[in-house]
């Protein structure tokens, strides 16, 4: 199910000539993937959405010679590579580690999202925002997150500008909040 949602997300990025379809990493190699979880988070076994989800693309080919927004595929977020995610581990940021999150996106702003082991969901961290909780449920699963980006692009409130991927912010959190109705996050 989680494969047929990655297919539609590319054919959406390719409708829309969006350019972060130049930057997206060819799938990794599953072992690797395996290995980065395992010596982190002491999980044997990595679920088969984010399999998936690596198997697609490992991640965002981010520079800094780029406008961040040229890698984004939804709501100012990109995928982050499996060195991204290694990276996060090794330097312990917003206890990824201790809290068994797998950290799938960033915003090159400072907030990231991650997937919980055990859950599923996607958590939003902010630690840069003194009024938000350090781990603020926004997507009831990885499902319902692409469930709701393939809805965003079906709606039109993701649309390319000369400076990158643009949203209709109140549109996508209307739509975002109808389909993840146990996340805090569209609550605020």
């Amino acid at each position: 199910m989680i494969e047929k949602k990655l297919t539609q997300i590319e054919e959406g990025l390719k409708k829309m000539k969006a350019p972060v379809l130049g930057y997206f990493n060819a799938g990794i190699d599953i072992i690797k993937l395996e290995k980065v979880v395992k010596d982190h988070l002491n999980i044997e076994k990595v679920d088969d959405e984010i399999v998936s989800l690596y198997k697609w693309h490992d991640g965002t080919s981010v520079n800094d010679e780029t406008s961040i927004k040229y890698f984004y595929f939804f709501s100012s977020f990109y995928l982050n590579s499996i060195e991204d995610v290694n990276f996060l581990y090794e330097h312990n940021l917003f206890q990824f580690i201790e809290n068994k999150m797998f950290p799938l996106c960033s915003s090159g702003d400072g907030d990231h999202l991650a997937y919980e082991f055990g859950t599923k969901k996607i958590y939003c961290i902010q630690p840069w925002n003194p009024d938000f909780d350090t781990y603020v449920s926004i997507y009831d699963s990885l499902d319902s997150m692409l469930d709701t980006i393939l809805h965003c692009y079906k709606k039109g409130l993701y649309y390319i500008s000369e400076n990158g991927l643009e949203m209709d912010f109140d549109g996508v959190w209307e739509v975002s909040q109808k389909r993840n109705p146990k996340s805090a996050f569209w609550k605020c």
